[in-house]
């Protein structure tokens, strides 16, 4: 019993480990899975803006990204958590509540 356990217990951390194989980035940021759950029910439009206006490629837009992309003025109103970056959440919600109020 004792072999089949650790047998069982090798393939679960295998599989595992394929499965991650399969993110090009860190679990919570670009590429992770929050980002591809994220982009299954966002705007196609948004996320390409987002990911323009992320010019380093970090998966937050800083205060210099966003006067870069125009966004200058809606800054603070994106940074929802106000910890001076926009994650894609917070710019795809913060747009879409600006699109709903308009």
């Amino acid at each position: 019993m004792h072999n089949y356990n650790n047998a069982l217990r090798g393939g679960l951390v295998g599989a595992a480990l394929l499965t991650l194989a399969g993110c090009t980035g860190p679990l919570f940021g670009p590429g992770g899975f929050d980002n591809a759950t994220l982009e299954n029910g966002a705007p196609p439009e948004l996320v390409s803006r987002f990911r323009e206006a992320d010019s380093d490629g970090n998966g937050v837009i800083d205060p210099t990204e966003a006067s870069a992309a125009g966004l200058q003025g809606l800054f603070t109103t994106l940074d929802e958590d106000r910890d001076r970056q926009i994650s894609e959440a917070e710019f795809i919600n913060g747009m879409q509540q600006l699109d709903n109020n308009q």
